[in-house]
């Protein structure tokens, strides 16, 4: 039997696990209608050995089972590396650790284009280009199978991706390798890169530039706010656009499922099931359950699964005697509580089949103001209390309360 045979479309979360496992070289991923990456058939040579079947996350997801969890809160006290994350900066102390221990980092970052793919980081100069959410499906291409030859050398590798991504490389691998260490991000879903290409190109026109203008892009900037934080372009010279989560209709869009990939809606990997070491997440409920640790610049909820990666003074915690992760043991019901895509897939927008048909013809930003726009009276509420809200913490910082 083939994948193809099994998977249906709608299913197939595009991590390519079957494509690099083939031996034949029968499947490719090639982009569908919406913009994701899809497995054809890519010579008619299948052998029906069924090896693809082996490496795939829906077919093979398992029963939901309990694992022992330790929770922390933590929080990388360089306050540069944490204001370049997305949320507490833990990602970029673990790589920092592999990277000085000879080891590789597999992440996922920008291509010239502006598209995200997965890539190797070998050097702590190139470590800022993999920092921060890119919330954009990556294409992994080959990397699965370069991982396994890193891993085959005794090369010691930190993979981090969506939980499916984690699951479909576990899956590929067939065994477990102690030099290994997959982090999932807890996931809320990818967007389609052809709605990101069109968002991108649209934005370009507006400010008539070229995506050679544009330096970095960040997805989850945090200078004002970690709650509240802005989708930032920076041009060579100037910021060329810096829009809030709820300004900026891209981000309205991803926050509102409107273009996501129709698996994310089931996704195979929720509630612990994609076998990874680590999961990453914001801490959101932080000023609740541990408000010492919150400064609006980013706390991350951290759990492990097993002693690959111990977070205790020894391993990172210190290192040249320089604190590097402030750490706090937490209970995993306050992670839970504000982070429910740990367990749960989130549903489709009601209106997302009629978004990607209009998108093959029409421009962009006018179908997000169609479908995810906010109304006027809402935005005018919502602002009046973003002021009223930074009048209160500048009378609290005076002593006023």
């Amino acid at each position: 039997m083939c994948v193809l045979n099994r998977v249906k479309k709608q299913d197939c979360c595009g991590c390519g696990a079957c494509v690099n496992i083939c031996p034949k070289q029968s499947l490719e991923l090639k982009e569908d209608k919406e913009g994701f990456l899809q497995v054809k058939l890519a010579q008619n040579n299948c052998i029906q050995c069924g090896i693809c079947e082996k490496a795939c996350p829906v077919i093979n997801s398992p029963e939901e089972k309990e694992r022992e969890i330790t929770a922390f809160a933590v929080k990388n006290t360089n306050q540069t590396q944490r204001l370049q994350s997305s949320s507490g900066g833990v990602f970029t102390a673990l790589a920092h650790k592999t990277l000085e221990e000879g080891g590789i980092v597999c992440a996922a970052r920008f291509d010239k284009d502006f598209s995200i793919i997965h890539d190797f980081c070998q050097t702590k100069e190139e470590l800022p280009q993999y920092m921060g959410s890119k919330y954009v499906q990556s294409d992994l291409r080959d990397c699965f199978k370069k991982i396994k030859d890193y891993l085959n050398n005794n090369t010691k590798l930190l993979f981090v991706g969506t939980p499916c991504q984690v699951m479909a490389l576990k899956l590929y691998l067939r065994k477990e390798y102690e030099n290994l260490i997959a982090i999932e991000i807890v996931c809320h879903g990818v967007s389609s890169p052809l709605a990101w290409r069109k968002y991108l190109s649209d934005v370009c026109k507006r400010k008539n530039i070229t995506l050679d203008d544009i330096k970095h892009i960040s997805f989850r900037n945090k200078e004002k706010s970690w709650r509240v934080f802005n989708l930032k372009i920076e041009g060579k010279t100037n910021t060329i656009l810096k829009e809030n989560l709820y300004d900026n209709p891209f981000l309205r869009g991803f926050l509102r499922n409107l273009f996501l990939r129709q698996s994310c809606h089931h996704c195979p990997a929720k509630n612990f099931k994609s076998n990874a070491d680590l999961s990453l997440a914001d801490y959101w409920g932080i000023d609740r359950f541990h408000p010492e640790m919150d400064d609006n610049k980013g706390v991350s909820a951290v759990l492990c699964y097993n002693d690959k990666i111990t977070l205790d003074k020894n391993e990172i915690k210190q290192r040249n005697n320089e604190m590097i992760l402030e750490i706090k043991s937490t209970n995993l019901e306050n992670i839970l509580a504000n982070n429910s895509a740990l367990l749960h897939s989130v549903a489709p927008h009601k209106d997302r089949e009629q978004f990607f048909e209009a998108l093959q013809t029409q421009d962009i930003t006018p179908l997000l103001n169609k479908y995810v726009g906010e109304p006027k009276a809402e935005k005018l509420k919502r602002k009046t209390r973003f002021i009223l809200s930074d009048i209160k913490s500048m009378i609290i910082k005076k002593g006023g309360f």
